[in-house]
């Protein structure tokens, strides 16, 4: 019998030996723990007994919510997919010129993609029955039209086909619901990027059709697919036969950028069909000033990073290449840098972490129900979440070579000056409205940020998580503001805080169901006064279909007040997303946002100019 090892007596039998009255007591003392352990696992399986059954009793409660939208396709309505073509489409015949200067024949190229689209016999395209133009993959025309684009784009010839995925990731399954990421009762609109290109000129409407096809739907499944809901519970993507690519494209003619500015803030209240893939491109013709391009995408689609590897594929450089994201550099991007690992440093590493991990878990777990930001005039009451209306409010262009002067002079990054920057001009707007809460010691703003983690680019994700921040408000000198946002990013990046959220927030959908786990991310949202996103976009000037982009605007409306930033050509283009009814003055929130980068340029000792005239 192995001798006991957990107890002073245990150790001295195995050691020394004791006498017999002392062995029978170690005996008994075993005996009394192994009912010890029995009746620990028997509570165990009792708990887990009662987990079981309540989520049986939530997920029937609340798998079916009264008055939602059932995404499954009726049988009755799916298209005949028996109709499909027993001969070989002329496509993929040796007689299509398109494919004729390929290394290998045609029908290998078919036998090899066995998953592509089927090309039917009849198309429900409407342009193909109209005008007989076509742009649909599953059509023999609109296959032959798009072949021939393949072939003088890509480098090697190679025709790319969609990835059939069909399972959905949790993140996604989360924001495919009627209100995304919020619970269905609460009506708010789910989370959508409107990414915003300015340009001189508008490139012809045929153009833009192929660049679609060429670049984006012949690559990424979700631009041809619908999230329906499966028989296990779950949500996935059910891939269409065909797409109709005009449905996707809305053109207006504006004859002013405060036009522009009104029709970005009319995609704000807009309702999404789902019984179509979930994206747009919106063409705006602007007759006195910069015209724009809006490619509208759900949050489903992806995440900020898969939503800027999309505009990758869609932009080009000067020479017509697309700015598709290099694999090896993304890597290297995410990589946390770190010392060389030695012994002494993985014990305290090792400390460290289970330090700052329980830390973590402690204000990850409190987050939805205990702290709430003060109610200044910055914070969106609860009664107003839902309210779709929202005014897309764009900051100048900020010279991001001033910005890096601030960062390098004061050792923080560029996040840390915009974080400062932001917490100085909510400080002198709440004194500009001469808030009471504006001078409180007890005066509490945060921000919800997105963290991104590491994934792979051979497709889309959702692989990301909000984390909670501190707005550097309560400082009065702006070089305290940036050592406080300094201070609370450090703690973030160390900490394991976006990964502990992650692992509660699947657990949460798992057991509790979506409307549960959504109100605690609604709780989560009325505790916040704001989201701040910034992400890294294109540092070298970039076309659409050879048209120079002027600029780019990521516009986004969420429940509460939406701050967002991406750098583009040497500059960072930035601008709030307001509701009229909470923040009353909101064109000063950019003034006064302005205002406080230029006293950091002065505090810093930078030179040149803060503000970019393109």
């Amino acid at each position: 019998m192995r001798p006991a090892l957990d107890t002073d007596a245990g150790l001295l039998v195995s050691r020394y030996g004791a006498a017999n009255h002392s062995k029978t007591m170690c005996k008994t003392d075993l005996c009394v723990k192994s009912q010890a352990d029995w009746t620990s696992l028997t509570f165990v399986f009792v708990i887990l007994a009662l987990v079981g059954i309540a989520y049986h009793v939530l997920m029937s409660k609340f798998g079916r919510i009264p008055g939602t939208k059932d995404r499954r396709i009726p049988e009755k309505g799916l298209k005949p997919h028996d109709a499909v073509a027993d001969t070989k489409p002329a496509v993929c015949g040796a007689q299509n010129p398109a494919l004729s200067d390929l290394k290998y024949p045609a029908d290998e190229l078919h036998a090899e993609h066995a998953s592509a689209p089927r090309i039917l016999a009849a198309c429900y395209s409407i342009t193909c029955k109209e005008n007989g133009s076509c742009y649909s993959p599953t059509c023999a025309r609109g296959r032959q039209s798009f072949a021939e684009m393949d072939v003088t784009i890509e480098k090697p010839q190679t025709v790319k086909l969609p990835k059939r995925e069909r399972k959905m990731s949790i993140f996604s399954q989360v924001l495919s619901h009627q209100c995304g990421g919020f619970p269905t009762r609460s009506e708010i609109s789910p989370t959508t990027v409107n990414s915003v290109f300015y340009l001189a000129r508008i490139p012809a409407l045929q153009q833009l059709k192929r660049l679609l096809e060429d670049r984006i739907l012949s690559r990424y499944h979700r631009f041809s697919a619908i999230p329906i809901d499966s028989p296990n519970g779950e949500i996935s993507w059910q891939h269409l036969e065909t797409i109709d690519i005009n449905a996707h494209i809305c053109q207006t003619t504006v004859s002013s950028e405060d036009e522009v500015t009104a029709y970005i803030n009319s995609l704000f209240g807009r309702v999404w069909d789902t019984s179509r893939p979930l994206w747009d491109l919106h063409i705006l013709q602007n007759l006195n000033g910069r015209s724009a391009l809006i490619f509208r995408l759900h949050h489903v689609m992806g995440d900020g990073i898969s939503q800027m590897q999309i505009l990758g594929d869609f932009v080009t450089d000067s020479e017509g290449n697309a700015l598709t994201l290099d694999e090896q550099k993304f890597k290297r991007m995410m990589a946390r840098r770190s010392l060389p690992a030695t012994v002494f440093r993985k014990a305290v590493r090792n400390v460290m972490l289970l330090l700052r991990s329980t830390r973590a878990l402690a204000k990850v777990a409190t987050l939805p129900s205990i702290g709430r930001d003060s109610g200044t005039a910055l914070k969106t009451p609860a009664e107003r979440l839902s309210v779709p209306a929202r005014v897309f409010i764009a900051v100048p262009p900020v010279s991001l070579a001033m910005v890096k002067q601030i960062k390098d002079a004061l050792g923080v990054t560029v996040n840390d000056v915009l974080l400062a920057a932001l917490g100085g001009a909510f400080r002198w707007y709440l004194r500009k409205c001469e808030d009471p809460l504006a001078t409180s010691p007890s005066l509490r703003v945060r921000a919800l940020m997105p963290y991104s983690f590491p994934r792979p680019l051979d497709d889309l994700h959702n692989k990301w998580t909000l984390i909670s921040a501190q707005v550097p408000i309560q400082y009065s000198d702006p070089l305290a503001r940036c050592k406080a946002a300094k201070a609370t990013m450090d703690v973030i990046k160390r900490s394991p805080e976006p990964y502990i959220t992650a692992q509660i927030q699947e657990i949460t959908y798992k057991l509790l169901g979506h409307e549960l786990s959504a109100q605690l991310t609604l709780d989560m949202f009325q505790r916040h006064t704001c989201v701040f996103t910034n992400v890294p976009g294109f540092q070298e000037q970039i076309y659409i279909c050879g048209e120079p982009v002027l600029g780019m605007q990521p516009a986004v409306a969420n429940a509460i007040t939406q701050v967002s930033a991406v750098s583009y050509n040497c500059a960072i283009w930035m601008n709030f997303v307001v509701d009229e009814g909470v923040v009353a003055e909101p064109t000063a929130l950019r003034d006064l946002f302005v205002e406080e980068l230029e006293t950091l340029a002065k505090v810093a000792g930078a030179e040149g100019p803060v503000i970019l005239d393109f």
